[in-house]
């Protein structure tokens, strides 16, 4: 309990009344300063028996409830909206304050909310939570600052005990991905299967001859004894591996919008991830720099989960990342032949350590190597260059992408697949590069 604004504002009237009165006994001697201190004394006992009578009277806040669902798991940088129960059961209105007790890392919306919850009456509030960072999280619930009948104290309650919230990486591509899968309308997302009916590598199933199949699908034998035309369909091939490295060093706690270079890499890891385990390869993931995390490879969309597990709290660090190093780890956890997908922040620096560790992977891997194009190096090329400082920084900005666009083109002549994008376009990227290796067979 404390005193209320009402309360504070009311002693503080009454102390400037008792200096007024004490400066004006300085300069007089009239009969009615006894009076007006008299006054005083019983306006000051008046309010200390209603600020005894509105304590009492505020036991009835106890008949106040207040409730929300459960967090399992949000995501990061989304609105995650959910409902505050109030229900009153007491018998008078009661003013309140309400909020959600969270850390420097989660924005709140819509709070702190102020309203009056009438006698008997059960109220629904609509707030949420914006999580700015990944990992685990402790929210103490909500809290509520009620005021007493009078207005002249203020009940803080805490209405729940401290739960541990999990910050997720942004997965709602890939329940979006999911959604348009089922209508198949996967490019509204950018992805582009290039799939036509029957073509794959692996034998699926027999079925009638349709126009449009090619005259190389027909099973003469089948044809025969079926006495109509039968054509063999096939399907990508299934069971295969696909092993993301990504690097978690200093390079990637660089920003693009909200969310850094590595939050960027983790939502394209994700989404890459699921649509590898919808076609029946398995996934896993080994990061280096600031901290080595492996997961194997495992099968199945139930799998999601541990993949989810192993990153949702992984962050990048000020740590410098050796690729050749993280290659050679690699190389003694995984042994059957796999697509690894290297994702990190390339510069010009990187030319040999980066070319060795392509080297030693491919060897028995397939290798892609994803590279984050910092999006300030594009908006400092595209601005109008004025002044001496501005074209400085331009020519600085132009030596960088030649460059590095030298270093992309020697490990595209050494045979690496090379995506280059925008963090915020890597997702969509990286999917189409996986689904065309998928059906060009040279996974």
């Amino acid at each position: 309990m404390r005193p209320s604004k009402r309360l504070l504002s009311i002693l503080l009237c009454y102390l400037l009344a008792l200096i007024a009165l004490a400066s004006w006994r300085l300069f007089s001697e009239s009969p009615l300063l006894e009076h007006a201190f008299l006054a005083c004394n019983l306006a000051a006992l008046a309010l200390a028996l209603a600020c005894v009578k509105d304590a009492l009277a505020s036991k009835d806040i106890k008949q106040l409830s207040i409730s929300r669902p459960n967090f399992a798991g949000l995501a990061v940088g989304c609105d995650n909206n959910f409902i505050f129960t109030i229900k009153n059961r007491s018998r008078r209105d009661i003013q309140l304050k309400l909020t959600e007790l969270a850390g420097i890392d989660i924005q709140l919306i819509k709070l702190p909310w102020n309203g009056l919850v009438k006698a008997g009456q059960l109220l629904q509030i609509e707030a949420g939570l914006r999580p700015l960072r990944r990992g685990s999280h402790v929210v103490g619930g909500p809290e509520a600052l009620i005021n007493s009948p009078l207005g002249l104290w203020q009940w803080r309650r805490r209405f729940a005990e401290n739960e541990l919230l999990r910050v997720y990486p942004n997965f709602t591509a890939v329940s979006h991905f999911e959604l348009l899968a089922h209508g198949q309308d996967i490019s509204q997302l950018g992805i582009h299967l290039n799939q036509r009916r029957g073509e794959g590598l692996d034998f699926h199933q027999l079925r009638e001859f349709r126009p449009g199949d090619a005259l190389r699908q027909v099973d003469w034998k089948a044809t025969s004894r079926a006495l109509k035309p039968i054509a063999r369909e096939f399907q990508d091939e299934r069971d295969q591996e696909l092993i993301f490295l990504i690097d978690n060093g200093r390079r990637m706690r660089s920003k693009d919008g909200e969310l850094s270079h590595f939050d960027h890499c983790l939502n394209a890891l994700l989404l890459c991830a699921w649509v590898a385990l919808r076609q029946g390869d398995a996934a896993g993931l080994l990061s280096f720099g600031s901290e080595q995390r492996w997961q194997s490879p495992l099968k199945g969309r139930a799998n999601f989960n541990a993949l989810m597990q192993q990153i949702y709290d992984l962050h990048s660090s000020t740590a410098a990342s050796d690729y050749l190093h993280a290659a050679g780890e690699l190389l003694k956890k995984q042994h059957k032949r796999s697509l690894i997908v290297l994702i990190a922040n390339v510069e010009p620096g990187d030319n040999q350590d980066l070319l060795s560790a392509y080297e030693l992977l491919q060897k028995q891997h397939l290798v892609v190597i994803a590279c984050l194009r910092e999006q300030s190096i594009d908006d400092i090329e595209q601005q109008r260059v004025e002044d001496f400082d501005q074209a400085l920084l331009y020519c600085a900005s132009a030596e960088f992408s030649a460059k590095r666009k030298n270093l992309l083109a020697t490990l595209r002549n050494a045979g690496a697949v090379v995506i280059d994008e925008r963090p915020s376009q890597l997702h969509i990227a990286l999917v189409n590069c996986y689904l065309e290796l998928k059906r060009s067979g040279r996974i």
